[in-house]
């Protein structure tokens, strides 16, 4: 599958795959701020993960600049992303969201909705839960002390319910630039986990004019089930798919369903 990488509106750094005559935007979650370059392993990782997007799509991976703003919010992110996609594509395109990616998505259909054709909100809402705001917090002091292990540890705890959790929480005892690396910028994790913290878009997300679905886990620690439900309420034409004892990490989880969910939420041409 031929892979090229560049950077949109010379901003956004991109990893893109396929051949297709569709274009497809992924915004990935916290983790785009914890990990380097995007190559070897990784890029070999990211293709078989989105491999079944491919075959009808040129699916993009655009990832958000090092060195974000000290006050950077998710609505500052989605302005940047609106440019950066903007100065690529002619018209809207489809946009698929995971976590705090389905935060930005949110922001971006609802204030330039010229930009969003079609919406995927993965493992996401318009606003983090109660407990979801106490792990973000607790994890903004893991980075400010640096502790990657720690934070490592329990996102993997607290994502995953099957063999992943087990197998990432063993890779703690690993040396960390083995294993994950150091984030190239640690502020910019600091300052993401500030944005995801204060994000509130219930007030906006009314405005998004795409056809949205929402997919998620009805356990999810960070996005609670209710405020998944008021959110797909909330939006004028949304759809809601929930995994049921299935947590934040149901994209991975339940990959082969969530992928064939949105697929077909992309193919559908109503």
């Amino acid at each position: 599958m031929p892979t090229t990488t560049g950077s949109l509106d010379h901003t956004h750094p991109y990893v893109q795959f396929g051949t297709g005559d569709r274009p497809l935007v992924v915004i990935p979650g916290l983790a785009d701020s914890l990990v380097g370059p995007i190559d070897g392993i990784r890029t070999w990782l990211l293709r078989w993960s989105l491999r079944r997007y491919t075959p009808d799509r040129r699916v993009y991976l655009v990832r958000r600049p090092t060195g974000l703003a000290a006050d950077a919010s998710i609505a500052s992110m989605a302005d940047s992303y609106a440019a950066a996609l903007s100065s690529r594509f002619d018209g809207p395109v489809d946009v698929l969201g995971i976590s705090m990616g389905s935060c930005i998505a949110q922001e971006l259909a609802s204030a330039h909705p010229d930009v969003v054709r079609r919406l995927v909100v993965g493992t996401a809402a318009c606003r983090l839960s109660e407990e979801g705001k106490a792990i973000a917090a607790r994890w903004r002091d893991f980075a400010s002390d640096h502790d990657w292990e720690a934070l490592y540890s329990e996102a993997a705890d607290l994502t995953f319910s099957d063999w992943r959790g087990s197998l990432y929480g063993r890779l703690q005892w690993l040396p960390t630039d083995r294993v994950f690396g150091d984030p190239p910028v640690s502020a910019d994790v600091s300052i993401s986990l500030d944005a995801l913290s204060t994000f509130d878009a219930c007030d906006r997300v009314g405005d998004i004019e795409a056809p949205t679905l929402l997919i998620g886990g009805d356990e999810d620690p960070f996005f609670d089930e209710q405020t998944m439900i008021e959110t797909a309420e909330t939006i004028p034409d949304a759809q809601l798919f929930l995994f049921r004892r299935s947590g934040h990490g149901a994209f991975a989880e339940h990959r082969r369903a969530f992928d064939r969910a949105a697929i077909d939420f992309f193919d559908d041409r109503r």
